[in-house]
């Protein structure tokens, strides 16, 4: 395997931001700070962002998957925290603590 050039690295941003988050009593997400935050940390890297705003396409299953086929070094996720906690996924297989 290739180590890809600083110039060819890719990065994957996704947000998942519903707009009826209050309905579930769930904070909503500050967008911009967060990424603006991974921005700075990702700055090497050419990103694309899922996130529905500025143009930008919206973070379906669809879109997710269209870009999960065009091959990323660093997909970050940025989503609200449910109160869920998944431990670990070993051979495709999602278990919960």
């Amino acid at each position: 395997m290739q180590v890809p050039s600083r110039a060819q690295l890719r990065g994957l941003i996704v947000v998942a931001n519903p707009g009826d988050l209050d309905r579930y009593n769930l904070p909503p997400i500050d967008v911009e700070a967060q990424i603006s935050q991974v921005r700075g940390a990702l700055s090497a890297f050419d990103l694309t962002i899922l996130d529905g705003r500025e143009g930008r396409p919206h973070a379906t299953p669809a879109t997710l998957i269209e870009h999960l086929a065009q091959g990323y070094h660093v997909i970050y996720i940025i989503c609200v925290q449910a109160g869920v906690e998944l431990t670990q996924i070993a051979d495709g297989e999602l278990t919960h603590p």
